[in-house]
């Protein structure tokens, strides 16, 4: 889409003329992404570094083969957090324009600018309360809105909206909502250990992340769209709780943590694409794995 997102189409172009094959684009793109994440968490966890990448591979590795358009967008937003924490308003829309030209979905991040400084904690509890009600009512709030402004719109937004909405199907209540209602209580907690830091920012993200989970929950392209925007942030505020917590409790949150990453890794990598296979076990056949597609 080289109108639309003409930073990717850029980024392809440039490495294509280096050398035209896709694992050498996958494996240039997979060193940009660490060193972009190398950069974040040695800045903002250095005491858990390795635990920041942990957490990504559970919860947010999906961007890394299912996502290449918008991985980008998503970082170089988290680059330029620590403007909104600066007030460098120039910074932060340049670097997001950047990401818009690698994904259209950057352009929400653009509001955020005034909004992720400020003081979330007394909505905590009310996002929390109403996304447990959407989610195990299975209440459709989306939809309607999405179609309407697709009515507006018309042409192809009616097109891809219809499409989204005939694919609407609520997760329900589930394990992964339980998870995610303990994270939240996890930062009603330790929100106040964020005032005047940049970390109160990233607490806002993972919120985010929550409202995207739960209002969002009816359509499984939005859900996960949306909630990606705003999940390397919990890379960073969950071994935040562990420094911040009280002493007596790091064990539980830690071990909460663990059970966090366990489960999300289980979740993630299901399927035929995450077979693993080794010369020492043997490795199938081209024919054998399309088969089992």
């Amino acid at each position: 889409r080289p109108l639309i997102e003409p930073g990717y189409s850029i980024y392809q172009y440039i490495i294509k003329n280096i050398y035209p094959n896709y694992h050498f684009f996958i494996f240039i793109s997979t060193i940009i992404n660490t060193i972009i994440l190398d950069y974040i968490f040695k800045k903002e966890i250095p005491r858990f570094y390795i635990l920041g990448f942990i957490i990504f591979i559970a919860f947010c590795a999906n961007m890394e083969f299912n996502n290449l358009r918008n991985i980008k967008s998503i970082l170089l937003f988290f680059i330029s957090i620590k403007y909104i924490y600066s007030r460098n308003c120039k910074k932060f829309i340049l670097l997001n324009l950047l990401g818009l030209s690698f994904h259209s979905t950057s352009i929400f991040y653009l509001p955020l600018y005034f909004l992720l400084n400020k003081n979330w904690k007394k909505f905590i509890p009310i996002i929390i309360s109403t996304g447990l009600i959407v989610i195990i009512f299975k209440i459709n709030l989306i939809s309607p809105i999405a179609l309407y402004l697709g009515s507006i719109l018309g042409g192809k937004y009616l097109s891809a909206t219809e499409i989204f909405i005939s694919q609407a199907e609520s997760s329900g209540f589930t394990f992964g909502a339980i998870e995610r209602v303990l994270i939240g209580i996890l930062v009603y907690y330790i929100y106040p250990s964020t005032k005047g830091n940049v970390y109160r920012i990233y607490a806002n993200l993972v919120i985010c992340y929550l409202i995207s989970f739960a209002f969002f929950n009816e359509i499984p392209v939005f859900r996960l769209r949306f909630s990606l925007m705003f999940a390397p942030a919990i890379c960073i505020i969950l071994p935040f709780c562990i420094s911040y917590i009280n002493k007596k409790y790091k064990k539980v949150v830690t071990l909460f943590i663990i059970c966090c990453i366990f489960l999300q890794s289980l979740v993630n990598f299901q399927g035929h694409l995450f077979v693993y296979d080794n010369v020492l076990l043997g490795i199938k056949s081209y024919e054998q794995r399309l088969n089992n597609l």
